[in-house]
């Protein structure tokens, strides 16, 4: 099974599963950086006292699903070479002889089957024990070569990809109001260190959140506040595989994986529930809008918290979850009562301020076409990174090759949008034609990510 059959495979997983983050795929697109931007659903989520100045209701069902992928799934080397086989009729019949192509040495050599037996040998057994390895002709050894190359290569490629992830949305909201429902689902294969034939296990781990927002916001003039109330119900099990089973009828296995999702089936102990509250603020004055965003008002109102990242501290405890952002959108006043066509805006965030282990930055710019919510085309793009240590320390501690750049695309026509988006560390484009043509990584680079990418279908009245 070739690398395009498996990313296919992957992609029905995806659309019928669903995709784990905060937010849909335009703010993914522009890396998060939304406390100050306020002009969607994602207002819910990132500021709720945006809500009191979205211009009118909304109604979203939507679909989102991504996958995120490791640098050892563009590795060009393998450890059984592709062969090529020769046929000489002689007057006793047919005779066969085998070559790989070596890219060590830049030259054809022969092969001998023997030299994989072992492992073919204990493959041919895991799928059909009948099979006699002496009794084969030449062709036939080279078409079960060829089904353990391809489990192999199964291998490597499955190994390489994070979780397949989506997210079936309901979002239903207008001014001054929001409501969502909807559930995070992932799918990460869990493999040992190296290939071992047909027995390599390939035990697949299943995670589920189900969440639900609501939020309420007011605004006095160009100041508003607002504050949302989440619950989740978090649960992961783990689905019992082994490549064999992958390899012969691998659509069966992923599409088996969907009633793992629904049956509610998860590890008891792996079971939590959560309610937690946010509270935001916005002000806007002209194009300039400034938001503050606690985004876990209940932990810090838990002065006995002492969780990793938590402060005991109730001050020190806000500022962790604390949020501020800032955007520039010319096309959309607050205080207007039109969006102009043509879009344009730019917002940077700082987020978990109080957070020295986990506080980020984030930043974003769109731009595009609106033409009344009909036909709307735009372009996004974002960079963030992890700015650790002491708040005086943020200006210092920037470093491009931490970041993360994103971008993504919007598309409408009257009621169907279609979103996309795509991540890649910097760290990955700086090496982008170093260890992936060579071969040569170590295995801390293979487990590398090499980014991100997830797309969305909704419908939006």
């Amino acid at each position: 099974m070739n690398r395009i059959i498996i990313l296919a495979l992957a992609g029905l997983l995806v659309a019928q599963a669903s995709f784990g983050q905060s937010g849909d795929a335009r703010a993914a697109g522009l890396s998060g950086a939304m406390t100050a931007v306020t002009d969607d659903a994602n207002t819910l989520l990132f500021n709720p006292a945006g809500l009191a100045f979205l211009r009118k209701g909304y109604l979203v069902v939507e679909g989102m699903g991504g996958l995120s992928a490791s640098l050892s799934g563009f590795e060009t080397n393998s450890a059984l070479p592709e062969l090529t086989q020769t046929t000489v009729n002689g007057s006793s019949g047919p005779t066969y002889s085998y070559n790989y192509w070596d890219r060590f040495l830049g030259i054809r050599r022969p092969f001998d089957f023997e030299s994989v037996r072992p492992g073919l040998s204990a493959f041919i057994a895991g799928v059909d024990a009948s099979v006699d390895w002496d009794s084969l002709s030449g062709p036939e050894k080279l078409d079960w070569y060829q089904k353990y190359s391809n489990t192999e290569s199964t291998f490597r490629t499955i190994q390489s990809f994070g979780p397949l992830v989506a997210n079936p949305t309901l979002e239903l909201g207008g001014r001054y109001w929001a409501l969502s429902f909807g559930a995070d689902l992932a799918a990460s294969p869990l493999f040992p260190s190296g290939f071992q034939g047909s027995d390599s296990t390939m035990n697949i781990n299943l995670r589920r959140n189900i969440k639900a927002a609501g939020g309420l916001g007011f605004n006095i003039g160009p100041l508003a506040l607002g504050a949302n109330l989440r619950y989740q119900s978090f649960g992961s099990t783990t689905k019992k595989s082994s490549l064999a089973e992958f390899s012969q009828d691998a659509q069966a296995l992923l599409i088996s994986l969907l009633p793992e999702f629904l049956s509610g089936d998860m590890d008891p102990a792996s079971l939590e529930t959560s309610i937690t509250a946010g509270l935001g603020a916005l002000l806007t004055v002209g194009p300039l809008n400034m938001g503050l965003y606690e985004n876990d008002l209940l932990g810090f109102m838990d002065q006995g918290a002492t969780n990793a990242g938590t402060s005991a501290d109730p001050a020190a405890a806000l500022l962790d979850n604390l949020n501020a952002g800032f955007s520039f959108m010319p096309s959309d006043w607050k205080s207007g009562k039109y969006r102009f066509p043509l879009v344009f805006q730019a917002s940077v965030d700082l987020q978990k301020i109080g957070d020295e282990r986990n506080r980020e930055f984030k930043s974003g710019v769109e731009a595009g076409l609106d033409l009344g919510d009909a036909i709307v085309v735009l372009l996004r793009a974002g960079y963030g990174q992890p700015l650790p240590g002491h708040l005086a320390e943020i200006v210092t501690g920037f470093d491009a090759k931490k970041g993360t750049l994103s971008g993504g695309l919007t598309a409408k026509f009257l009621l169907l949008r279609l979103d996309g988006f795509v991540e890649m560390p910097m760290s990955t484009l700086l090496r982008l034609g170093g260890p992936t043509a060579t071969g040569t990584m170590t295995p801390a680079e293979r487990l590398q990510r090499f980014g991100s990418a997830g797309i969305s279908a909704s419908l939006r009245l």
